[in-house]
């Protein structure tokens, strides 16, 4: 029987483990808190303060100010954002824009308005520009127009980038913008219209097999991807925090990703995905774009941060995540 175990432990003896006093004596406010990687990351740090839209509508400066004040937040991590896969992106470029920014623009303006010293934010590889040299590293993030897929939620996430920059000329302030390769995990949004390639195509495979449909892949699934588990991506961001609140941290951007190595096919996901399920009837129809072929980027500067790093192993992770899939389908975000 498909059976989902939790694959987040904290090892008494780990280097996590020794910032766990000195971390929870902040008042921590986490955006985007009821998204995927803020679900991983309370399971490691439950007294922080997650935050979901329900609670504060970042598109609204006014009321989110208020909020903020109220909460009298140390330091912020911020999630909040308004994403997509591939053909979200493609289909509403203006609206992932429009509405990034403002996200961004108003957490900024809250952050300046409230003096927050401590920032982790998140931005996404898929914001590099188009035409860059690989293996991608933090210093190329400017350096050219993004891929005209998804060139929308790219600039409107990019400015967290430049706001971080321009806060981090006060010496007192410590901003850093983690930007993960993609990530993948328990409590994602497998929505087929909006969700990632990983939630998008576990739902597509699971609505196949129980309708005895053909398991249809948009594209040819030749292109390549970095992909890091969301409970990886939470234990840097727990390991991080202390760092950056003791002013340790000497970079601006970090990316999370494992090794360029680690670099597989949309392809390969999908015949796992399918051999999980045990439904092998898959078409790729390939009328539909790849996307960019591959972004492969650098981990170099994490792991000068966290020479011991260990990143999960994927098939692993993901067949984790389609048992945790099955198990809550009735109440998932679908």
């Amino acid at each position: 029987m498909l059976k989902w175990q939790p694959l987040i432990r904290i090892n008494k003896k780990s280097i996590l483990r020794k910032h766990y006093i000195l971390i929870y004596k902040m008042k921590v406010i986490v955006t985007g808190g009821s998204g995927m990687i803020g679900k991983h990351l309370s399971e490691l740090c439950p007294d922080f303060i997650y935050l979901s839209s329900k609670d504060c509508n970042l598109l609204n400066y006014e009321s989110s100010l208020e909020y903020f004040k109220l909460l009298n937040p140390e330091f912020i991590i911020h999630f909040a954002a308004k994403v997509g896969g591939l053909y979200m992106n493609m289909n509403h470029n203006f609206d992932m824009l429009h509405n990034n920014l403002l996200i961004n623009m108003n957490i900024m303006k809250i952050c300046k308005e409230l003096k927050i010293k401590n920032f982790i934010g998140c931005l996404s590889t898929c914001i590099f520009p188009n035409n860059i040299n690989y293996p991608i590293t933090e210093e190329q993030l400017h350096n050219g127009k993004p891929h005209d897929s998804n060139f929308g939620f790219s600039y409107g996430k990019r400015i967290l980038d430049i706001y971080c920059k321009e806060m981090n000329n006060n010496k007192d302030y410590n901003y850093v913008c983690i930007i993960p390769t993609n990530v993948y995990g328990e409590n994602d949004n497998f929505n087929l219209k909006d969700a990632h390639v990983i939630p998008a195509l576990i739902h597509k495979c699971y609505l196949a097999k129980k309708n005895n449909k053909e398991f249809i892949i948009n594209g040819s699934g030749k292109a390549l991807r970095q992909f890091i588990y969301a409970g990886d991506l939470a234990k840097i961001i727990y390991f991080l925090v202390e760092k950056i609140r003791m002013n340790e941290i000497q970079f601006q951007n970090i990316i999370c990703s494992p090794d360029e190595k680690k670099e597989i096919s949309i392809e390969y996901i999908v015949r796992k995905i399918a051999s999980i399920f045990e439904y092998n009837n898959v078409v790729f129809d390939t009328s539909f774009s790849d996307g960019q072929y591959k972004k492969s980027v650098s981990n170099k500067r994490l792991k000068s941060i966290m020479p011991d790093i260990e990143f999960s192993e994927f098939d692993k992770c993901l067949k984790n995540t389609i048992y945790w899939f099955i198990e809550n389908f009735d109440n998932l975000r679908k």
